[in-house]
C-alpha cells in the first residue's frame, strides 16, 4: 500500500501579501540604498585575506522589504563576494516547525498568485 502523500500548506501561501508573493515567484527587485566599509570587528566572517578591507553592500526588496546584505573583501586587485545574509519580514519565510503540512512548492505559489490576480483569491 503506497504511503499517503502529505498536504501542501496552500492556506499559508494565501495568506502572502502581494508583494511577498510577488518575490516568491518572481524574485527579489532589489535597490541599493548602501555601500560601507567595517571595521575589523564589525565582520565576523571568514575571510580570505586579513588585508583586505570589508565593503558591506546594502539592499532592499522594493515589493516585499526583505533587506539583504552583500559582504565583500577589497584589495588592490580583487573585489570578491564573501557572503550574503538576509533579513525577511515577518510572515515571508515558510517556517516548518510552525507547520503541520508541507511547504507550498512554485507551481502552488504562481497558481495562488494567478487566481489573486484573476481576483479569485484575496489576501486572508
Amino acid at each position: 500500500m503506497a504511503a499517503k502523500k502529505p498536504q501542501r500548506d496552500i492556506e499559508w501561501a494565501t495568506k502572502l501579501s502581494d508583494g511577498a508573493l510577488s518575490c516568491r515567484t518572481l524574485r527579489h527587485q532589489w535597490e541599493i540604498t548602501s555601500f560601507d566599509y567595517l571595521e575589523d570587528s564589525e565582520y565576523t566572517g571568514k575571510r580570505n585575506d586579513r588585508r583586505a578591507e570589508i565593503i558591506q553592500r546594502t539592499l532592499i526588496c522594493e515589493r516585499c522589504s526583505t533587506v539583504r546584505k552583500d559582504f565583500f573583501e577589497k584589495t588592490a586587485s580583487k573585489f570578491d563576494r564573501l557572503r550574503s545574509r538576509y533579513d525577511y519580514p515577518k510572515g515571508y519565510k515558510f517556517v516548518t516547525s510552525e507547520h503541520t503540512a508541507e511547504k507550498p512548492t512554485m507551481e502552488d505559489l504562481n497558481l495562488v498568485l494567478y487566481k489573486r490576480y484573476w481576483g479569485e483569491q484575496t489576501v486572508g
